[in-house]
């Protein structure tokens, strides 16, 4: 069963401008930081680089054989363009029984990770899998509570589990998509992942927070 990660890019993003090709500290991208893991995962056969520009592959880390340039679209570079256009495009580009959406601004997704959502897809068990993080925390949708009663307010603790999508790693087989223009389908694996796994950098001062996560991990040697 042939794995293929997705891993859409664009290079004019509105919130950070370029951020996808950010460097840490010690000089790698955001975009070489995970390619290099994408192309460590044993059950990965290919990963494809989805962006408009050809210039991206300047930013390809040596010695990633698996690594791979598709071009899409420009008209998915838009602020108009939804996620479904992104996975759709790609789908009528790539020949695989599942498919892995990364997104690099979720950099701390984990090898483990996401060898285990591929593993539980390609197993049969599941249609679909995603990293999630528990949320323990008061939530409220506009004037009025979801988790929790104000008048007998409990230990967070004690909440209803509610899970949050990361929005870091997508593997589903191609006939979810086909069939429920969805990326999750009925039968759902769902890995819980900490606070780390789930940072994702959409503003600037995500980004400040990333590189001193990426400074720590690096101390520890875990990437």
């Amino acid at each position: 069963m042939k794995v293929v990660a997705i891993v859409p890019i664009k290079l004019n993003n509105e919130r950070t401008p370029g951020k996808n090709l950010k460097r840490f500290p010690d000089g790698e991208t955001l975009l070489g930081h995970s390619l290099r893991k994408l192309n460590a995962i044993p059950n990965i056969d290919e990963v494809c680089v989805f962006c408009s520009r050809p210039e991206v592959q300047d930013y390809f880390p040596q010695n990633c054989d698996k690594v791979h340039f598709l071009q899409r679209p420009e008209f998915l570079d838009t602020p108009q363009a939804r996620p479904q256009d992104i996975m759709r495009e790609a789908l009528a580009l790539v020949s695989a029984e599942v498919v892995a959406f990364y997104h690099v601004t979720t950099p701390f997704i984990s090898e483990g990770s996401i060898i285990d959502c591929v593993e539980h897809v390609t197993s049969g068990d599941y249609d679909s899998a995603q990293c999630v993080r528990r949320v323990g925390d008061f939530l409220w949708m506009g004037d009025k509570p979801i988790n929790f009663d104000p008048a007998s307010i409990s230990r967070t603790q004690n909440l209803p589990e509610i899970a949050k999508e990361t929005t870091g790693i997508y593997v589903f087989r191609r006939e979810v998509f086909e069939e429920m223009n969805q990326r999750v389908g009925k039968h759902p694996y769902r890995h819980y992942v900490g606070s780390i796994e789930d940072l994702d950098i959409d503003y600037p001062e995500d980004w400040e927070i990333a590189c001193a996560v990426y400074q720590y991990l690096k101390e520890l040697k875990r990437i």
